[in-house]
């Protein structure tokens, strides 16, 4: 059974399961959905391309006592990572994504509300 709002899966996908698909459900929920990672502290997701994080959608890795648990990592050198306004991230560590990441979660607010990052932080390598 498919659970729509929650990810499985460490690799890139668009099934049931992995990051995509549950944040193509999320951003069509009202009010906005919440994808939860479901992996231990430690895991890695590695994406190949850009990441598009929808309008108000959050999206919850693991928080623990020493920072953000889970990784979600680009393999793809130019991929992106876009926060379109008013999106959360939490417990994740943002790794190798070669596009302008920074400067679009520091630009980026979707009009009405700015991004928000807690337990999280952001490296290029």
């Amino acid at each position: 059974s498919c659970l729509p709002l929650v990810v499985t899966q460490t690799g890139d996908g668009s099934a049931c399961g992995y990051l995509r698909y549950a944040l193509t459900r999320a951003s069509a929920t009202n009010p906005k959905g919440v994808v939860n990672l479901a992996f231990s502290a430690g895991s890695t997701l590695t994406v190949s391309n850009s990441v598009n994080v929808p309008v108000g959608v959050t999206l919850n890795g693991v928080c623990t006592p020493t920072g953000p648990g889970i990784t979600i990592s680009a393999a793809g050198a130019s991929a992106g990572l876009t926060l379109n306004g008013g999106a959360t991230l939490s417990g994740l560590v943002i790794r190798g994504f070669g596009g302008p990441v920074v400067a679009q979660l520091q630009a980026l607010t979707g009009g009405a509300a700015a991004n928000k990052m807690t337990c999280s932080k952001i490296s290029k390598t």
